[in-house]
């Protein structure tokens, strides 16, 4: 648990979500209600949200899905955009899986379009 306070770019999200009092940093990540939300790995966050987040998200260059093809990890998105700010997805993250059904986008979304769109 003390490896996490170690790293710098972690503390403001730990202080902010611990500050909440739901939030508590466990052995691989920050939990809610007992269930992890939020873990940290290869240098960055890796949030929990709802499959089209995570898909919109990705969409929008924010992050990368975990783990996709497997399909285990839909629901987690490994941040990637330096600007994205770790403590609102974190936040979005926890009450997504607090079962809070008003979710705020914490990142703009952008459209995205293709070929054929």
């Amino acid at each position: 648990m003390h490896a996490f306070r170690s790293k710098p770019k972690l503390v403001a999200v730990i202080d902010a979500l611990e500050a909440d009092g739901d939030t508590k940093l466990g052995l691989h990540g920050l939990m809610v209600n007992g269930k992890l939300f939020a873990r940290f790995t290869q240098g960055t966050l890796v949030v929990k949200l709802p499959e089209a987040r995570v898909a919109a998200l990705a969409a929008a260059r924010v992050g990368t899905q975990c783990d996709p093809e497997r399909g285990r990890l839909r629901k987690w998105l490994k941040i990637t955009n330096p600007k994205a700010s770790w403590i609102d997805l974190a936040k979005e993250a926890r009450d997504f899986v607090a079962g809070c059904r008003q979710l705020t986008p914490s990142a703009p979304m952008k459209r995205v379009t293709g070929p054929g769109s």
